[in-house]
């Protein structure tokens, strides 16, 4: 599922948002202006959907910087990134499964392949913005634990 307790925007006029096996649920805003493909339709609710408590994330100790080319791939370590990560033209990037916290959050822009299979972001700052003509393919953890023990299965990108 797609869950925001506030306002989602989707801009521009192309652009496929697939949620398999789940919803798009939204507190604020409108989806009119929604062009592309998205599935299944958004459906607004009346007040703040609240899951069970979401705890504290714990993004442990490990700080990353963003990886150098490598054989045309940018490949990403779970960890903290306290720099926003750029993702140009071309890039083909792959995140490894797990944990990553992110500080500045994420800036595509456009013409690029993003993969990341059992990922989960927390996003502590910026936000995800990915622009046209890019292939986005993320899903989510079915298990993953935090230092803590703290339970991040099922959950792609939580914002606190």
């Amino acid at each position: 599922n797609i869950l925001s307790n506030g306002e989602m925007d989707k801009d521009g006029a192309a652009g496929i948002i697939h949620v398999e096996d789940g919803g798009i649920y939204y507190v604020d805003g409108d989806t009119d202006d929604w062009l592309g493909d998205v599935s299944p339709e958004p459906e607004q609710v009346d007040y703040p959907v609240f899951i069970d408590p979401v705890p504290t994330p714990d993004c442990g100790t490990v700080y990353r910087e963003a990886p150098k080319q490598s054989g045309g791939k940018l490949i990403y370590s779970p960890g903290i990134y306290n720099e926003i990560i750029y993702i140009n033209a071309k890039d083909n990037l792959i995140f490894e499964p797990g944990l990553y916290c992110l500080k500045d959050g994420i800036y595509d822009n456009g013409n690029s392949t993003t993969f990341g299979r059992g990922v989960t972001f927390i996003l502590l700052g910026g936000n995800i913005h990915f622009d046209g003509n890019s292939d986005i393919t993320l899903t989510r953890p079915n298990d993953l634990k935090d230092p803590s023990d703290n339970q991040w299965g099922g959950m792609l990108v939580y914002a606190p």
